[in-house]
């Protein structure tokens, strides 16, 4: 019976001791009203103020306006719409173009095995790539001179 009646006073004593530190706490943060109270409340104040007056401006305002003010608000957006779509196909347009570019830059890649001025290599081992190579670029010059540029005016 002694341990119970000690076991029961160390879980008395650990709750008291733990009760006060959440007291502490409680007063420190939970039960303090910010020294700037007062303006809290007016800014507040101020502000549902300001929704109940702006709430009043759109109940007392002529429906004819508001529909005129709609319409010109859609018509804003609908030119937004199409502008954006417009620019997104310049934009797919020119990612064509740089596509075609790099292809063409991969096809000048043969140039490397032309032999840098000094150095002798015989023309005949060059001529069969070289004429290959020579057809693609004349294919893809003509396709780049005949696509119309969408940016141009």
């Amino acid at each position: 019976m002694k341990g119970v009646s000690n076991y029961m006073d160390a879980v008395r004593t650990a709750f008291v001791k733990n009760f006060d530190k959440f007291e502490l706490y409680m007063l420190r943060n939970v039960f303090v009203a910010p020294d700037n109270i007062a303006e809290i409340q007016t800014a507040a104040h101020a502000h549902e103020h300001a929704q109940s007056t702006d709430s009043d401006q759109w109940n007392d305002a002529n429906p004819a306006d508001v529909e005129a003010e709609l319409h010109a608000l859609r018509q804003e957006f609908f030119r937004a719409t199409e502008t954006q779509r417009s620019l997104l196909a310049a934009k797919n347009a020119v990612d064509q173009q740089v596509g075609d570019v790099h292809a063409f830059v991969a096809d000048l890649s043969f140039t490397k095995d032309i032999p840098k001025k000094g150095t002798q290599r015989t023309s005949s081992s060059l001529f069969p790539t070289c004429l290959v190579k020579l057809g693609r670029l004349a294919s893809m010059s003509n396709l780049l001179s005949s696509s119309a540029s969408p940016l141009a005016p």
